[in-house]
């Protein structure tokens, strides 16, 4: 998939119109179409950490790079509400999820001792 491509599957994906993303990027609506079908092939540097932002994503993975792996959308959408977050908040979720995985180790273990 290019770049004008994901463009495009991420803006349908948030729903949004060419003219809707455009004023979120200070574009006109062709521009975003030109984007989108690659008609514009060097896209300039400036435009794309707005582009990303409008769209949810970083300009890494506007070019194609993912944040490590497979992320679902819905993981995605997780990170995103994490990021929102004031540090405090963001130590309280990290260890509740710590204690979590903890629980869910130490009942795997107990139900491998179980089994020998």
């Amino acid at each position: 998939m290019n770049i004008g491509e994901r463009i495009k599957a991420r803006r349908l994906e948030l729903g949004l119109t060419a003219d809707q993303l455009a004023e979120r990027v200070g574009k006109n609506r062709a521009t975003i179409y030109r984007y989108e079908n690659g008609e514009i092939e060097n896209m300039p540097l400036s435009i794309m950490a707005p582009l990303a932002k409008a769209l949810g994503i970083t300009p890494a993975e506007l070019f194609g790079r993912s944040l490590g792996g497979d992320v679902s959308s819905s993981e995605f959408e997780l990170i995103k509400k994490y990021r929102q977050l004031n540090a405090s908040d963001k130590l309280e979720i990290r260890n509740m999820i710590d204690f979590k995985l903890f629980q869910y180790t130490r009942s795997s273990e107990q139900e491998e001792e179980n089994c020998i």
